[in-house]
């Protein structure tokens, strides 16, 4: 069986910076996610910082997240996405994510992992209890 490696959380956006273009939230809460997967965010493990992906593309690094220390509700988390001032495709993506997040057209963190340790549950969906962040693959805003 080959080792599951998705996940999904609600975003739920405790605030915004339009100065430095952050935003901070919680990520992997203990609830089912639209996967069906539940997610117990005090066995995450990561190093930080690690980069902001726009939909899951190594490509499209948008800027970085740091994480708070990981808790029984889930791991708050801040998010800076990058202030580019250059014209072009790059400045155009990091704006186009930040109206994306400030709009709240984001509706999911989506976290991508290693699972370390699951099991199945019995709606067909896992329990993650212990997993580690896999790099350059990480979040989306």
């Amino acid at each position: 069986m080959a080792m599951p490696n998705r996940a999904y959380s609600f975003l739920n956006i405790k605030a915004f910076d339009d100065k430095e273009r952050t935003f901070s939230g919680i990520a992997s809460t203990p609830s089912v996610d639209r996967m069906g997967d539940i997610v117990d965010p005090m066995g995450a493990k990561f190093t930080l910082p690690m980069p902001l992906l726009l939909d899951h593309r190594s490509s499209q690094s948008v800027g970085h997240v740091e994480f708070a220390k990981p808790n029984k509700d889930g791991i708050p988390f801040t998010a800076r996405i990058a202030t580019i001032d250059e014209p072009g495709s790059v400045q155009d993506l990091c704006s186009d994510a930040w109206q994306l997040v400030k709009a709240r057209l984001r509706s999911f963190v989506s976290i991508g992992f290693s699972a370390l340790k699951y099991e199945i549950i019995k709606d067909g969906g896992y329990h993650f209890s212990s997993r580690s962040s896999r790099s350059p693959r990480n979040r989306r805003p």
